[in-house]
C-alpha cells in the first residue's frame, strides 16, 4: 500500500512529464514559426528549406540557453 507521500510524488512526477512534452511541442510550434517567418520575408526558396530549418533550430536552442541563464 502506497503512502499518501508516494501517491503525491507519483502524481507530481506525472505532471512534470506531462510538461515536459507540452514544452517540448510548444518549442517545435516555435520552430516552425520562426522557420516560416525566414522563408516568406526573406525570399527564400525551396532550395534553403533545409539551412532555414536549421537555423530556425539554432535561434530555438540559443533562446532556451539564455532563458536557463536569467535568474
Amino acid at each position: 500500500m502506497l503512502s499518501i507521500q508516494g501517491l503525491e510524488i507519483d502524481y507530481l512526477r506525472a505532471e512534470l512529464k506531462k510538461m515536459k512534452e507540452i514544452h517540448r511541442i510548444h518549442e517545435g510550434v516555435l520552430v516552425q514559426s520562426i522557420y516560416e517567418w525566414i522563408m516568406s520575408n526573406e525570399g527564400m526558396g525551396m532550395g534553403d528549406a533545409a539551412t532555414t530549418m536549421e537555423e530556425a533550430e539554432n535561434i530555438v536552442k540559443n533562446w532556451r540557453i539564455k532563458c536557463k541563464n536569467i535568474k
